[in-house]
């Protein structure tokens, strides 16, 4: 009788300092969520300054999404769509693109590469300026929607999306509302898809429709 009260209790000690063991792992980020990927999303979050007009919180998978599926170095692989409009990049240009590395970070968005001689036809040049590649984010907040219609990015502009696939779009932004400081509009890059299946590859919204390929480390 003995013997059974004292294993009982050892398993029931067991039971708890296994439970506290993965309650602090878990507090501490180590358990299903990295800690970075907790930093990262408090940190963006509190940057946000009006949820209700720049877009929702960041939640736990929704950073890890981000951190996943987003954050790293890329380049344009190719152009899936361009503009309906004529104010489109020249097949030039979009091989010209291919040389910009492009970076999403927790702190900054930004395009390496780029300088007055990227473009040779002025008008990809022009167009490049007028969509903001020139211009970096700093403190960038990350919103992610799940909820994206049939037609993939800007309905308004393109046909249909031409990959099968589930598309979530991302966006980042200043965290606050642009329309009282309409000097901070512009900024490239701030509209991106990705295919939650494939982790290396995402969709940017920017003067037509690119594919972007992770760059490995």
């Amino acid at each position: 009788m003995k013997k059974t009260v004292k294993i009982g209790c050892f398993l029931l000690l067991f039971c708890i300092m296994s439970a506290a063991g993965y309650l602090r792992c878990r507090y501490s980020g180590f358990v299903g969520k990295s800690k970075e990927v907790l930093l990262f999303m408090q940190m963006n979050n509190a940057r946000n300054y009006n949820p209700n007009v720049c877009g929702a919180d960041l939640d736990e998978e929704d950073a890890q999404f981000v951190a996943e599926h987003v954050l790293g170095q890329w380049k344009v692989s190719d152009r899936v769509m361009a503009l309906k409009s004529a104010d489109s990049i020249s097949s030039q240009g979009v091989e010209e693109m291919k040389d910009l590395l492009i970076t999403y970070d927790k702190d900054y968005v930004i395009i390496d590469g780029y300088d007055q001689h990227t473009f040779s036809n002025r008008d990809d040049l022009y167009l490049f300026l007028y969509y903001g590649g020139d211009k970096e984010i700093h403190l960038p907040v990350y919103h992610v929607d799940r909820h994206v219609n049939e037609y993939g990015p800007s309905q308004e502009r393109y046909r249909q999306f031409p990959k099968e696939c589930e598309l979530v779009h991302v966006n980042c932004n200043l965290g606050y509302d642009l329309g009282f400081y309409s000097s901070v509009l512009g900024y490239w890059g701030i509209d991106i898809y990705v295919n939650p299946e494939d982790e290396d590859i995402l969709y940017l919204d920017m003067c037509g429709l690119w594919e972007l390929k992770r760059v490995e480390e």
